[in-house]
């Protein structure tokens, strides 16, 4: 009989990683959910843009 366990968080992919840092940090906080949802929006709006721009970038140094 063996035993399903997941594998260890060095092992997971590194947005998994990221993302259990990020939790850990922000429950360290003792942050209110709704703070914490606003900000992380905010976040996620800033990469995307960083991700539009990287990936403009890269077009036009492909060409």
């Amino acid at each position: 009989m063996t035993t399903n366990s997941p594998p260890p968080l060095s092992q997971a992919p590194p947005a998994v990683q990221l993302a259990v840092d990020l939790i850990m940090l922000l429950e360290q906080h003792n942050l209110a959910p709704d703070v914490v949802l606003a900000a992380l929006a905010i976040v996620s709006k800033d990469y995307q843009h960083k991700a539009k721009m990287l990936q403009s970038t890269t077009q036009v140094a492909d060409n």
